[in-house]
């Protein structure tokens, strides 16, 4: 899943730019993998076999 966090106010935003402060975001990754399909996916649910993936890099 890719998100935008503010470093500043520390909440989750959706936007590059926070709506609290009006400081710019960091962007944030998280990498999942599908255990039946066998590839990476951004998001938590694969949605080709609609599957829970298995967490495997935040960055």
């Amino acid at each position: 899943m890719i998100q935008y966090f503010c470093n500043d106010c520390n909440v989750p935003m959706e936007t590059s730019e926070c709506s609290i402060c009006k400081k710019r975001t960091e962007l944030s990754s998280t990498v999942y993998w599908c255990d039946k399909c066998n590839v990476p996916i951004y998001w938590d649910i694969c949605l080709a076999v609609e599957k829970k993936g298995i967490m495997c890099l935040q960055i």
